[in-house]
């Protein structure tokens, strides 16, 4: 049985726009029907953060024990990830407890630009949003050259 606000984000994001509302809708229906131990915001943003680690043109596989460990969670029962199952944005080799998961390529994008409240306010949770874009690209060069470009 699908989660009941699993299925209203679903209904209210169709599937042909870009999917960060859906993902984002999901992350804090999560967050706000968590129980004591946070288990989905801990390690979703675990799996968010060594995915952009192993790769930052497609989603790989990341081991549950790899998640778990970088998230500082013990809990073998139920990593945080039952939703993300739910809503069919992750797709699971192995199983539950000793399995590995992977971002389904139609969701990366939506998965990096995830926004984890870190108490920053508004605009400020958006800073380094896209960064590894730039990573090695000098800014004043690139500036230099798209300004003489208008030259023609």
């Amino acid at each position: 049985m699908t989660l009941k606000y699993v299925e209203d984000c679903r209904r209210r994001y169709p599937p042909n726009q870009f999917p960060l509302e859906v993902v984002q809708c999901v992350f804090d229906g999560a967050r706000k029907n968590a129980r004591e131990k946070e288990l989905t915001p801990k390690n979703t943003k675990a799996f968010v953060e060594l995915s952009k680690q192993e790769s930052r043109r497609a989603p790989v596989y990341i081991d549950i024990d790899k998640i778990r460990q970088h998230a500082r969670t013990e809990d073998s029962l139920d990593i945080g990830f039952y939703l993300w199952r739910q809503a069919d944005v992750v797709e699971i080799k192995g199983n539950l407890h000793h399995g590995a998961y992977c971002i389904k390529p139609e969701f990366w994008m939506a998965f990096l630009s995830l926004r984890f409240d870190d108490g920053r306010p508004g605009i400020l949770r958006l800073q380094g949003l896209g960064k590894e874009v730039w990573a090695g690209i000098d800014a004043r060069e690139y500036v230099d050259e798209e300004r003489s470009s208008w030259d023609g």
